[in-house]
C-alpha cells in the first residue's frame, strides 16, 4: 500500500496504490474526483486478516486514518503490517524506495516526487498529470511488494529482533501522536 498526498505538509490523500501480485497493482484516485472504489479499499484496511505492506507505514497510516474518518470507516489496522523502510533501516541498507528499487531490484524506470515536481514546474502533486502521479504510486507499491521478500531474510537474529520491536511500536507511537 502507498498513499499519494498533495504534499508532505498537506497530507490530503489524492490516491492510493495497492500491489496484489509481483506485477499487478491498482491506483485508486481520490482527487480531483474520487473513484467509486474508495469505500471498498477503505473497508479492506481495518481487516486484521490481511497482511499489509508499507514503506514508511507511519506516514501512510496517518493519511489513511484521516481518510477513513472522512468516509466514516474504521481506522486502518496497524498491527498486521510490515514496513520495508524499517526492514532496510535495521539492516543498515539505504531505506529510500528509489535506492531499494534500483540497488536491490535493478529497476531502471523509477523517479522520485522531487523529479516529478521539477519536471512539471509544480508546487504540489495536484499540479502533476494524474497519469504521472498514478505511475509514481504504482512504482512505489511494486518496489515495496517485490523488495519485501528480499528484506525479510535478516542477516542475523539481532536484526530480526530489532525490526520486530520497531514494528510492534508502530501502533503504540500512533496512539501517542493522536
Amino acid at each position: 500500500m502507498d498513499t499519494e498526498t498533495i504534499s508532505l505538509t498537506d497530507r490530503t490523500c489524492i490516491g492510493i496504490g495497492i500491489q496484489v501480485t509481483e506485477n499487478e497493482g491498482f491506483y485508486v484516485q481520490l482527487l480531483p474526483e474520487p473513484s467509486p472504489l474508495v469505500p471498498l479499499v477503505l473497508q479492506l484496511l481495518p481487516d486484521v486478516r490481511i497482511n499489509k505492506l508499507y514503506h514508511n507505514s507511519a506516514y501512510d497510516l496517518d493519511v489513511l486514518g484521516e481518510l477513513a474518518k472522512e468516509y466514516n470507516q474504521p481506522a486502518p489496522d496497524n498491527t498486521n503490517i510490515h514496513d520495508t523502510m524499517l526492514m532496510a533501516h535495521v539492516q543498515g541498507l539505504p531505506n529510500g524506495l528509489y535506492e531499494l528499487g534500483t540497488d536491490i531490484l535493478g529497476y531502471t524506470n523509477l523517479f522520485e516526487i522531487g523529479t516529478l515536481l521539477k519536471h512539471y514546474k509544480a508546487k504540489t502533486m495536484l499540479e502533476v498529470p494524474l497519469q504521472e502521479v498514478a505511475t509514481k504510486c504504482l512504482n512505489d507499491v511494486k518496489i515495496t511488494f517485490n523488495v519485501y521478500p528480499k528484506l525479510q531474510n535478516f542477516p542475523d537474529q539481532q536484526c530480526a529482533d530489532c525490526y520486530e520491536v520497531k514494528r510492534q511500536l508502530i501502533p503504540v507511537l500512533q496512539k501517542m501522536c493522536n
